[in-house]
């Protein structure tokens, strides 16, 4: 048993919630694509089902985006590992865009045009996400568990996403709650000067 794999053996009873959290995002994944587009695929001989995203490989925020790749790749394992999906296994292809939106854009389009992915997966960031999100509506293909609480996925019923976590301002009401509670009466913000900001 490899002890640093959250889900598995001892370490995931210690770790429940990082368990129940890790479950539940990766089946936000896979529910679209067990849907009629990934049945289709399989009675065409596809081997492979492959997820698209593009990501922080590189400077300041790949250490948080390396995070979310493993921890999604262990649930994936575990799904492969059990036969996949309609006898399918889950390929994630990812390429890196440094967070530069331009570079995402970029990697968007090859994913859906080059790689021929069926979804696009956890892109991670708000002004990364928002440069892919005219893309996908174009080209009808669906983003999951975009890692971003940006208002702007949200404001509108878009077909094209399934977000799976709560949006910036559900957080920002609960920590404010929570900290009126305990007693704290004022805050400091700082915040990017970018699309998340």
């Amino acid at each position: 048993m490899n002890p640093t794999r959250l889900g598995r053996g001892r370490q995931a009873e210690a770790h429940p919630v990082r368990r129940v959290m890790l479950r539940a995002s990766t089946l936000a994944v896979l529910g679209p694509l067990m849907g009629p587009a990934a049945v289709h695929a399989a009675e065409a001989g596809a081997s492979e089902i492959l997820i698209g995203q593009s990501a922080q490989l590189s400077g300041p925020l790949a250490p948080l985006t390396r995070e979310l790749m493993q921890g999604a790749s262990w649930y994936l394992d575990e799904v492969n590992g059990k036969g996949g999906v309609h006898g399918r296994r889950l390929r994630v292809i990812t390429l890196d865009d440094g967070y530069v939106a331009a570079r995402t854009a970029e990697n968007v389009k090859r994913l859906i045009e080059v790689d021929k992915v069926l979804a696009l997966f956890n892109l991670a960031g708000t002004p990364t996400t928002l440069a892919a999100l005219p893309i996908l509506e174009e080209r009808k293909v669906p983003l999951v568990a975009p890692f971003t609480g940006s208002g702007a996925l949200r404001r509108k019923l878009n077909p094209q996403v399934f977000n799976v976590r709560a949006g910036y301002d559900d957080e920002l009401e609960q920590i404010v709650r929570h900290l009126s509670t305990i007693g704290v009466s004022k805050l400091a913000v700082a915040y990017l000067n970018n699309a998340f900001g």
